[in-house]
């Protein structure tokens, strides 16, 4: 089923909260997937998909909405997974800035270094995720 766009004029200063309400609204709904993900149940795992697959959501045809509206559902997507407190990703810095505040100490280098070697375990696991799950489908033609 085509999603049907519907153009609303407003002002300058309207479209500031508008905008706003639209990006926490694509952020909720992003999130209530991303749980989905994780339940072995649905197997929503299995249609994670990644950038070989991408293009199949775009039509022949041009469409300028359709362009912007991806291209800001994935932005606020990345700056989401972004701010996730997984090593190495900013949310991992900031969880350590945290303790670092809260305690007064800086945790020590090992204690980094296992930290940045567990999330970057957790993102090569993903990619390898997203990229096996693009190659699965493009082999199998599914």
């Amino acid at each position: 089923m085509e999603k049907a766009y519907v153009t609303k004029e407003v002002s300058f200063i309207q479209s500031i909260p508008a905008g706003f309400h639209k990006t926490i609204s694509t952020l909720t709904g992003q999130i209530k997937q991303f749980k989905i993900i994780f339940n072995t149940k649905t197997e929503a795992y299995k249609q994670v998909s990644g950038p070989l697959r991408m293009f199949k959501i775009f039509k022949p045809t041009w469409d300028w909405t359709f362009f912007w509206s991806f291209t800001a559902m994935f932005s606020v997507w990345l700056a989401f997974l972004n701010v996730l407190p997984i090593p190495g990703l900013d949310g991992g810095h900031a969880v350590f800035i945290l303790i670092e505040m809260i305690t007064r100490k800086k945790p020590t280098e090992k204690t980094l270094e296992v930290a940045q070697t567990i999330g970057v375990v957790i993102l090569l696991t993903l990619m390898a995720l997203v990229f096996g799950n693009d190659i699965w489908h493009l082999v199998t033609g599914k």
